[in-house]
């Protein structure tokens, strides 16, 4: 994401003192404050294992403000919506998944369908953490264990798939479109979902030590602090209901859940869909068989015609094959070239004859009812006989002559 585009900018082995400086000042002109920080942590960290560390020896971090809004972040009824936009089981478990987990989305990504356990109240899924150096971490999932059953279910996946089968580019892109169509004017992307339920749990009052535990952050992360801010109010007003018990504004909401899928008719449609296409990949093999055969066929015709042509104009000064065709000039070589087509016209009409003897003797039935088939010759091939050859029509009697039927008694039709 990060070194391809200064790749771009000029191969990496190729930067100099200097350029590191050029390339954050073109980028600046383009990107966010944290895309241009992030960009100089990764430059840092790059050069330095090239143990080229000079070249961006002049480059600064900056520590980026907590710009996050509170009018930013995803609600509860937003991501509700997010998930009634689109009827794919996939995307309603994954948007569920990752709100509810507050996972982020590389980890997200690498979770097996084995690493889910079911409970009584719920599921528990064990989310693989790489941030932090820690193999996993239980996340409980009650709101959205029933999308994710549904998403088994529907795409009948083992325990050893990998629960969605998708990169972080198809995600961001699947994420930004839904968002779209939703209506949201929030920036919708799976980053957010972790915003939305870190904001969240801060609104419901759980403890620091359950939220980093949950959402993976060390005992020493201040990364809470972010979101205790932009949720004040809501904490205020959580706190004093706990409390007091009094009301006061709307009461929290949770994700909507959705019917349970039923294994009987998803059977049935797979094992439907599996019948096309499996149908659908023979006509498929088929075709491409046919085509290869054909594809095939065409070469050899086109180098027979090549060799040919190579053969004519090389044997012949006089001829002159183009593009646009073919230009003969010199006498001798058109006395050549007829030459050569009469001799291919007596190789062509040997061979049939050759083929017509071996038919002759080998399947004297075929070859009867070849020459007898009807009285007008019409299944009598006579290009199979050397010109002179004469044959006699089983039925009529009548000698037939390469090319002219020979009459036994004038005035005779046939």
């Amino acid at each position: 994401m990060y070194l391809n585009p200064m790749n771009e900018f000029k191969p990496l082995d190729e930067w100099a003192n200097g350029d590191a400086i050029k390339y954050i000042l073109k980028l600046q002109k383009t990107s966010k404050p944290s895309t241009v920080e992030a960009a100089k942590i990764i430059m840092k960290v790059y050069f330095k294992w090239l143990q080229k560390p000079d070249v961006v020896a002049n480059i600064k971090i900056k520590n980026i403000k907590n710009n996050l809004k509170r009018e930013d972040i995803l609600t509860i009824e937003d991501i509700n919506k997010l998930i009634e936009t689109t009827d794919s089981h996939m995307y309603k478990a994954l948007i569920a998944l990752l709100f509810e987990s507050g996972g982020r989305i590389g980890e997200i990504l690498k979770i097996k369908v084995k690493d889910i356990q079911e409970t009584d109240k719920g599921m528990i899924v064990c989310v693989p953490q790489f941030k932090t150096g820690n193999d996993y971490r239980r996340s409980p999932c009650v709101f959205s264990a029933q999308y994710i059953r549904n998403y088994i279910t529907y795409c009948a996946l083992n325990k050893n798939d990998t629960l969605f089968d998708l990169s972080e580019v198809a995600v961001w892109r699947v994420l930004k479109k839904i968002g779209k169509n939703s209506g949201i004017e929030k920036p919708v992307s799976a980053h957010k979902f972790r915003h939305a339920q870190a904001t969240d749990m801060v609104i419901r009052g759980y403890q620091e030590s359950i939220i980093k535990k949950k959402l993976g952050w060390t005992g020493s992360s201040r990364m809470i602090e972010r979101y205790t801010h932009v949720a004040d109010d809501d904490v205020i007003n959580t706190t004093l209901e706990k409390a007091t018990g009094a009301v006061g504004g709307k009461p929290l909401t949770t994700l909507k859940q959705p019917e349970a899928v039923k294994i009987t008719e998803y059977s049935l449609q797979l094992s439907k869909l599996n019948e096309e296409n499996e149908e659908l990949r023979k006509r498929l093999e088929e075709g491409e068989k046919r085509m290869e055969k054909n594809q095939m066929e065409l070469t050899g015709t086109i180098l027979q015609m090549k060799t040919m042509m190579e053969f004519i104009q090389d044997s012949n000064p006089g001829i002159k094959i183009t593009e646009k065709g073919v230009t003969i000039n010199d006498p001798n070589a058109i006395k050549a070239w007829e030459e050569h087509m009469k001799k291919e016209e007596k190789d062509r009409e040997e061979k049939n004859r050759k083929q017509l003897e071996w038919m002759k003797q080998n399947q004297p039935e075929l070859y009867e009812r070849m020459m007898s088939d009807t009285c007008s010759h019409k299944n009598l091939n006579l290009n199979l006989i050397e010109t002179g050859t004469t044959l006699k029509c089983p039925d009529c009697g009548k000698l037939i002559q390469k090319g002219i039927p020979l009459r036994k008694n004038p005035g005779d039709e046939h």
